[in-house]
């Protein structure tokens, strides 16, 4: 059963470093488009709220994915304390 496991984490391990990669590699992210939308005023503050902006729609698709690996090792970690111990 253990070794069950482990393959499944090893295949699950491969398949989430090549999405990694495959993520990095689409330079483009599809949310760009939504750049300084009129949802958010970005006007008051001079140029600062156009920058912070571009730069959160710029690096979004690394944050979601770093925020999915977050989640999955959150996940690893409360399986682990919640498994029986055998003696």
């Amino acid at each position: 059963m253990s070794k069950v496991y482990s393959f499944a984490g090893l295949i699950l391990s491969v398949l989430l470093f090549f999405s990694f990669f495959l993520i990095l590699a689409n330079e483009p992210f599809p949310a760009n488009s939504f750049r300084h939308s009129e949802l958010v005023p970005i006007s008051p503050p001079g140029g600062v709220g156009p920058a912070v902006s571009g730069f959160l729609w710029g690096y979004r698709g690394f944050d979601l994915l770093m925020q999915a690996l977050l989640l999955f090792a959150t996940a690893m970690c409360c399986i682990a304390m919640l498994r029986e111990e055998r003696r």
